[in-house]
């Protein structure tokens, strides 16, 4: 069980960390957040989010 588990999880592509924030942001605007209290991404990072992290770590 653990062996197939590990296989599938091989396979998986890496996290896309700026992806994941600019959903997390979306979530956040949906529960009523205000605009300064999301992460700020900036234009170029949203551009190329679903192909790759750009300066993933300037997030905070």
């Amino acid at each position: 069980m653990t062996q197939s588990r590990l296989s599938i999880e091989a396979e998986e592509p890496p996290v896309l960390h700026v992806l994941n924030c600019i959903c997390h942001n979306e979530t956040m605007r949906a529960m009523g957040y205000k605009k300064e209290q999301l992460v700020k991404v900036g234009w170029f990072q949203r551009l190329v989010s679903q192909l790759f992290d750009f300066r993933e770590s300037a997030i905070h």
